[in-house]
Protein backbone atom coordinates (compact mmCIF):
# COMPACT_ATOMS: atom_id res chain seq x y z
CA UNK A 1 0.00 0.00 0.00
CA UNK A 2 1.28 2.99 -1.29
CA UNK A 3 1.32 6.31 1.34
CA UNK A 4 0.77 10.10 0.74
CA UNK A 5 0.49 13.28 2.58
CA UNK A 6 -2.42 15.26 1.98
CA UNK A 7 -2.21 19.07 2.76
CA UNK A 8 -5.31 21.12 3.18
CA UNK A 9 -3.83 25.11 2.11
CA UNK A 10 -6.24 28.07 3.31
CA UNK A 11 -5.56 31.46 1.78
CA UNK A 12 -8.49 34.61 1.71
CA UNK A 13 -11.28 32.49 0.65
CA UNK A 14 -9.63 30.15 -1.60
CA UNK A 15 -8.50 26.37 -0.49
CA UNK A 16 -6.32 24.20 -1.92
CA UNK A 17 -5.44 20.60 -1.25
CA UNK A 18 -1.36 19.07 -1.78
CA UNK A 19 -0.72 15.46 -2.34
CA UNK A 20 2.51 14.39 -2.05
CA UNK A 21 4.06 10.82 -2.28
CA UNK A 22 5.72 10.01 1.60
CA UNK A 23 9.14 9.22 0.09
CA UNK A 24 9.34 13.10 -0.50
CA UNK A 25 12.29 13.78 2.01
CA UNK A 26 12.77 17.59 1.13
CA UNK A 27 8.93 18.05 1.72
CA UNK A 28 7.97 20.18 4.35
CA UNK A 29 5.91 23.34 5.67
CA UNK A 30 7.53 25.91 4.26
CA UNK A 31 8.07 24.56 0.56
CA UNK A 32 4.69 23.64 0.37
CA UNK A 33 3.64 27.12 1.51
CA UNK A 34 5.76 28.72 -0.46
CA UNK A 35 4.67 26.77 -3.39
CA UNK A 36 1.07 27.77 -2.65
CA UNK A 37 2.21 31.29 -2.34
CA UNK A 38 3.31 31.51 -5.55
CA UNK A 39 0.44 30.06 -7.09
CA UNK A 40 -1.68 32.83 -5.13
CA UNK A 41 -3.28 35.83 -7.73
CA UNK A 42 -2.31 39.31 -5.99
CA UNK A 43 -5.64 41.69 -5.53
CA UNK A 44 -6.07 45.29 -4.82
CA UNK A 45 -6.30 44.52 -1.33
CA UNK A 46 -2.81 43.14 -0.90
CA UNK A 47 -1.36 45.41 -3.14
CA UNK A 48 -2.40 48.61 -0.83
CA UNK A 49 -0.62 46.70 1.71
CA UNK A 50 2.44 46.21 0.56
CA UNK A 51 5.06 48.16 2.51
CA UNK A 52 8.52 49.27 2.06
CA UNK A 53 11.24 46.84 3.31
CA UNK A 54 15.24 47.59 3.94
CA UNK A 55 15.45 46.06 0.57
CA UNK A 56 13.85 46.06 -2.73
CA UNK A 57 11.33 43.07 -3.21
CA UNK A 58 9.00 41.97 -5.84
CA UNK A 59 6.24 39.80 -5.64
CA UNK A 60 4.74 37.78 -8.41
CA UNK A 61 1.08 37.92 -9.37
CA UNK A 62 0.47 35.09 -12.84
CA UNK A 63 1.62 35.17 -16.37
CA UNK A 64 5.29 36.81 -16.11
CA UNK A 65 3.33 40.28 -14.27
CA UNK A 66 4.82 40.77 -10.91
CA UNK A 67 4.67 44.29 -9.10
CA UNK A 68 8.39 45.50 -7.77
CA UNK A 69 8.21 47.61 -4.31
CA UNK A 70 11.20 49.76 -3.72
CA UNK A 71 12.83 50.70 -0.43
CA UNK A 72 11.17 54.12 -1.03
CA UNK A 73 7.57 53.13 -1.23
CA UNK A 74 7.46 53.48 -5.16
CA UNK A 75 5.23 50.39 -6.63
CA UNK A 76 6.10 49.55 -10.54
CA UNK A 77 4.75 46.60 -12.57
CA UNK A 78 7.21 44.33 -14.26
CA UNK A 79 6.30 41.64 -16.92
CA UNK A 80 9.25 39.24 -17.02
CA UNK A 81 9.23 36.77 -19.84
CA UNK A 82 11.55 34.70 -22.44
CA UNK A 83 11.87 35.23 -26.16
CA UNK A 84 14.54 33.54 -28.38
CA UNK A 85 15.88 31.86 -25.15
CA UNK A 86 16.65 34.92 -23.39
CA UNK A 87 14.52 36.26 -20.20
CA UNK A 88 13.42 39.84 -20.64
CA UNK A 89 11.89 42.51 -18.94
CA UNK A 90 9.58 44.96 -19.19
CA UNK A 91 8.74 47.99 -16.79
CA UNK A 92 4.84 48.40 -17.57
CA UNK A 93 4.38 51.62 -15.05
CA UNK A 94 3.93 52.70 -11.66
CA UNK A 95 1.22 51.51 -9.48
CA UNK A 96 -0.22 54.51 -7.48
CA UNK A 97 -2.08 53.36 -4.44
CA UNK A 98 -3.78 56.72 -3.42
CA UNK A 99 -5.65 57.48 -6.92
CA UNK A 100 -5.26 55.16 -10.27
CA UNK A 101 -5.26 58.39 -12.35
CA UNK A 102 -2.11 58.51 -12.43
CA UNK A 103 -0.92 54.47 -12.26
CA UNK A 104 -1.64 51.52 -13.55
CA UNK A 105 -4.17 49.80 -12.03
CA UNK A 106 -4.40 46.01 -11.19
CA UNK A 107 -6.57 44.84 -14.52
CA UNK A 108 -5.30 46.98 -16.27
CA UNK A 109 -1.64 45.55 -16.21
CA UNK A 110 -3.09 42.54 -16.36
CA UNK A 111 -4.22 43.38 -19.96
CA UNK A 112 -1.55 44.94 -21.08
CA UNK A 113 0.31 41.39 -20.00
CA UNK A 114 -2.03 39.28 -22.35
CA UNK A 115 -1.93 41.21 -25.20
CA UNK A 116 1.98 41.34 -24.82
CA UNK A 117 1.34 37.49 -24.25
CA UNK A 118 -0.56 36.81 -27.22
CA UNK A 119 2.50 38.51 -29.49
CA UNK A 120 4.30 36.39 -28.01
CA UNK A 121 2.41 33.49 -29.01
CA UNK A 122 2.63 34.43 -32.24
CA UNK A 123 6.59 34.36 -32.34
CA UNK A 124 6.53 38.54 -31.57
CA UNK A 125 8.98 40.41 -29.23
CA UNK A 126 6.52 42.38 -27.28
CA UNK A 127 9.74 44.51 -26.76
CA UNK A 128 10.02 45.18 -30.72
CA UNK A 129 6.67 45.74 -30.88
CA UNK A 130 6.54 48.75 -28.12
CA UNK A 131 9.52 50.38 -30.07
CA UNK A 132 7.28 49.84 -33.27
CA UNK A 133 4.39 51.58 -31.57
CA UNK A 134 6.20 54.62 -30.44
CA UNK A 135 7.86 55.11 -33.68
CA UNK A 136 4.63 54.84 -35.60
CA UNK A 137 3.47 57.91 -32.91
CA UNK A 138 6.39 59.83 -33.52
CA UNK A 139 6.45 59.75 -37.19
CA UNK A 140 2.41 60.99 -37.54
CA UNK A 141 2.94 64.22 -35.46
CA UNK A 142 2.23 67.41 -37.57
CA UNK A 143 4.41 69.74 -36.66
CA UNK A 144 1.60 71.91 -34.58
CA UNK A 145 1.38 68.99 -32.72
CA UNK A 146 5.08 68.79 -31.38
CA UNK A 147 4.75 72.96 -30.94
CA UNK A 148 1.89 72.00 -29.07
CA UNK A 149 3.16 69.50 -26.87
CA UNK A 150 6.26 71.56 -26.32
CA UNK A 151 4.08 74.31 -24.69
CA UNK A 152 2.06 72.00 -22.40
CA UNK A 153 5.13 69.92 -21.25
CA UNK A 154 7.76 72.53 -20.67
CA UNK A 155 5.87 76.46 -21.40
CA UNK A 156 3.45 75.82 -19.05
CA UNK A 157 4.74 74.02 -16.70
CA UNK A 158 7.68 76.41 -15.93
CA UNK A 159 5.64 79.18 -15.57
CA UNK A 160 3.60 77.31 -13.03
CA UNK A 161 6.83 76.74 -11.36
CA UNK A 162 7.42 79.97 -11.79
CA UNK A 163 4.48 81.50 -10.29
CA UNK A 164 4.97 79.58 -7.03
CA UNK A 165 1.56 77.33 -7.80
Amino acid sequence: MRKIFVFLFQRDSASFIFCAPQKMKTLNYYSIFSFFESMIILTNKQLQSFKPKDKEYVIADRDGLSIRIRTTGHMSWVFRYRYNAKAQKIILGAYNQTTLDSGISLKKARTIVSKYKSLLEEDNDPKQWIEEQLREKRQKKTVKEVIDEFIERVLIVKSYRCNGE
